[in-house]
């Protein structure tokens, strides 16, 4: 895999063509076992940039940036391969994911939010010597 170097910090080159091919490659596999299996209802389009969020904000170096032309090639092969799934991209409303249209917002931090707030009900149900512990 290509990486690129900005001091003592390294990233992958996501505009580096061998790269963009073999993402393709991996969706095109798991399209392959994926896409028409009924336990799946969901494709999470994340494969470029940091936490697969489609970008690399931290780097002010304009050769860290993901390309339009690397994100596009991503998108038509999620699009053309899962045809029978929803996609799901962690910021849709942005670029070019808001302009191929059909992709939804996933948020893996729900979850976390979710547990908290659950211990935290848990927590203030509890009863000790007849009074509620907030």
């Amino acid at each position: 895999m290509s990486r690129l170097q900005s001091g003592n910090k390294y990233i992958t080159d996501y505009n580096n063509p061998n790269y963009i091919n073999q993402a393709i490659e991996a969706i095109e596999a798991l399209a392959t076992r994926y896409n028409n299996d009924p336990r799946v209802y969901n494709i999470q389009i994340g494969i470029l940039g940091y936490w697969g969020e489609w970008h690399t904000f931290s780097y002010d170096d304009p050769n860290f940036n993901i390309s339009e032309t690397a994100k596009n090639q991503i998108i038509t092969s999620y699009k053309s391969n899962f045809s029978n799934k929803k996609i799901m991209g962690r910021y849709p409303w942005r670029d070019p994911l808001s302009t191929t249209g059909n992709i939804g917002f996933h948020n893996d931090f729900l979850y976390l939010i979710m547990v908290i707030v659950m211990s935290l009900m848990k927590l203030s149900n509890k009863e000790t010597n007849g009074s509620k512990v907030l």
